[in-house]
């Protein structure tokens, strides 16, 4: 999985997207899922409508969001579908922030050491994944 970022108040930003996607392609031989993200949606300055963001990401098969990073607008959904996504895990979007699982870790399962599992004050440790 990989996300690419452009800032829709500067054009330039947006133009590099495609050799993003390229050296993302390059890096996976082309096994990778793309979301492209349209960042400061929140800014009047706009160079790059939404309209653009959404077009090229349906011409390049892409996941497409547009999030705010300052107000955090879609930032939460956008990482609920990464995290879906890479573990297979459903969250529900509606859920309030005390309602969700505390210490979650995006990973495999199988990344998972259960060594402290069920000992209240011990967090579970992360095996390292060598990415």
């Amino acid at each position: 999985m990989a996300i690419v970022c452009y800032d829709i108040t500067n054009k330039e930003s947006f133009e590099s997207v495609p050799k993003w996607i390229e050296d993302a392609k390059a890096i996976r031989e082309n096994d990778v899922v793309i979301v492209l993200v349209a960042n400061k949606s929140d800014m009047e300055q706009r160079q790059v409508s939404t309209q653009q963001g959404k077009e090229y990401a349906e011409e390049m098969n892409l996941l497409f969001y547009e999030t705010s990073a300052k107000t955090g607008s879609n930032v939460k959904t956008l990482f609920n579908e990464v995290a879906r996504r890479i573990t297979g895990i459903e969250l529900e979007p509606a859920a309030k922030e005390e309602e969700k699982p505390k210490g979650f870790t995006l990973g495999a399962a199988s990344n998972i050491d259960n060594t402290n599992r069920g000992q209240p004050g011990k967090p579970k440790k992360a095996k390292q994944c060598g990415c």
